[in-house]
């Protein structure tokens, strides 16, 4: 089985290793990786791997090496798990592997992966959602899902906090983002706010194509934004000049 490995220390050291599977346990399964989207959001993994957040622990690696997840689809090879037939696909997360071991806890729309090492982590990442009986699951759009639902729950969860503050306006800087456009989608579905999306001039034409804000202001035309108070800014891209140019134009000390 063939798996990535990525230095810790330097993630731009990377090397591919033929890896001998081990002998499947009771009430596990194997999962083949069918697809997977690779994108900033997984450079973001290898980049916080260490400390608080930890992602190099969900799939183990010798040492001073890491594997990157990933999401995307995989299909089950062999199980051991009597709620778990081979060829079924589940959604999920995933390591750059051939292949994926876990430990099946059977739930009513797919599984949990039981291993240990796992069970201090978030359930979202331990969650495989079954397409058989997922109503998000479009088998014509599984590129689409697998770049952009990772962080649809994050836009759900910064719309939602977005509509406690019961802002009349909100403003998303790098609008052409993933999170950003999936924040904006829920806030429109939402009603009731003007939403305000912030680009640079080469994402101009696709964020206003999108049709999920109301007005695109260019990053350089910042200082000069209006917006009805109150306002909330939802900040995707951390440039401090330009926190500091739209806090300026709104009056904000």
């Amino acid at each position: 089985m063939r798996e990535l490995h990525i230095r810790k220390g330097n993630i731009r050291t990377t090397q591919w290793v033929d890896v001998a599977p081990a002998p499947l346990g009771p009430g596990a399964a194997r999962l083949k990786l069918d697809l997977f989207a690779l994108t900033a959001n997984n450079i973001t993994y290898a980049a916080f791997g260490a400390g608080m957040l930890g992602y190099w622990d969900f799939f183990p690696a010798p040492e001073g090496w890491g594997k990157t997840p990933v999401w995307g689809f995989a299909s089950v090879v062999e199980s051991n798990a009597p709620e778990i037939t081979t060829g079924a696909r589940f959604y999920g997360y995933y390591p750059i592997a051939e292949t994926l071991d876990v430990v099946v806890r059977k739930t009513a729309g797919g599984f949990f992966d039981a291993a240990p090492h796992r069970a201090s982590k978030a359930p979202i990442y331990n969650l495989y959602t079954d397409i058989a009986t997922d109503p998000a699951y479009d088998a014509a759009f599984e590129p689409e899902q697998a770049l952009f639902r990772p962080l649809f729950a994050t836009g759900w969860w910064a719309a939602d906090c977005v509509r406690q503050a019961q802002a009349r306006s909100v403003i998303l800087s790098s609008a052409s983002s993933k999170t950003a456009l999936a924040t904006a989608h829920q806030l429109r579905r939402l009603g009731g706010q003007e939403i305000i999306g912030l680009t640079s001039p080469g994402n101009e034409a696709y964020v206003r194509d999108t049709g999920l804000y109301d007005r695109v202001v260019l990053y350089a035309d910042a200082a000069t934004l209006t917006a009805p108070a109150p306002v909330t800014f939802v900040d995707f891209l951390g440039r401090r000049d330009l926190t500091a140019a739209v806090h300026t134009a709104l009056g904000v000390h």
